[in-house]
């Protein structure tokens, strides 16, 4: 997530749970609107979470040896704090899982979906809401970046088909992938944070009325609080960090205008400019 910027001096506003518990929990209805009700919904929710830790953050000799530089798995040991974050969760009630094609977030998906046991159909890779493509994000300052479309390097000249073989074995037959396109490469940080905000709105739009996890990178949770919240500076997103929006069906059939449950976002922290 270095693309994020320095923690300022200043007023702090952070949401944090404790035991999986927000302070505000119990006054926040709009979640609890969604999770409760058999009728057709009148919110729709969408979340948007980062991937669990990455091996090279760990192990910093990786990428100089790693076929793929760009793509790191996640970390052996920090596969339990995925899975823990899985439990919690199960709350919202999801029914679309939306995943970045990056492995880390792949696998992150993976491990989150042996709680909420969401069907592989309702799995959907897509590329807009992929990593920054930047150069320096991508391989460090110390490696050459790879050239062309990120569709010809991204899988080491396989296929998207063959990478989630690769990990979700024979389930992979039952995913579907988005039309979007990656977005071309290099790309700068304000390209992407349009890019996520432009994505989750298509997203939304795709699956009205369910309730999404996207499961993506730090910087995409940023965007999802700063393009609701746009006083904000989003600073720091931690592993398994992620931001709850919601909008409201209205009587005339239109949905309203999207909010951020500050009560539901954990690991997120961000300052007023």
């Amino acid at each position: 997530m270095s693309a994020l910027p320095e923690a300022p001096h200043s007023v702090l506003q952070t949401t944090e749970l404790t035991n999986g518990q927000s302070a505000s929990q119990a006054e926040s209805n709009h979640t609890e609107n969604v999770l409760s009700s058999a009728e057709e919904p009148r919110n729709q929710l969408l979340t948007v979470i980062r991937h669990g830790k990455r091996l090279d953050e760990v192990e910093a000799l990786w990428r100089s040896t790693a076929e793929r530089p760009w793509d790191p798995p996640l970390w052996d040991d920090g596969l339990a704090a995925v899975e823990a974050m899985a439990q919690e969760l199960t709350r919202y009630n999801f029914q679309r899982l939306v995943v970045s094609p990056f492995q880390r977030c792949i696998r992150t998906a993976q491990l989150l979906n042996t709680v909420l046991q969401l069907p592989f159909s309702s799995w959907q890779i897509d590329p807009a809401v992929c990593e920054i493509l930047n150069p320096k994000l991508l391989v460090g300052a110390q490696l050459s970046p790879p050239v062309g479309n990120a569709e010809d390097w991204m899988w080491g000249g396989r296929s998207l088909q063959s990478a989630l073989e690769a990990t979700l074995g024979r389930h992979a037959s039952e995913i579907t992938t988005a039309d979007s396109k990656f977005p071309p490469f290099p790309e700068t940080a304000e390209e992407a944070h349009a890019r996520y905000a432009m994505a989750f709105e298509i997203i939304a739009d795709r699956f009205p009325g369910e309730n999404i996890l996207v499961v993506s990178h730090g910087e995409a949770v940023g965007r999802a609080v700063s393009r609701i919240m746009p006083q904000v500076l989003v600073y720091d997103v931690q592993h398994c960090g992620y931001a709850t929006t919601f909008r409201e069906l209205q009587t005339d059939g239109c949905w309203g205008m999207w909010q951020l449950d500050e009560a539901e976002c954990q690991g997120v922290a961000w300052t007023f400019k």
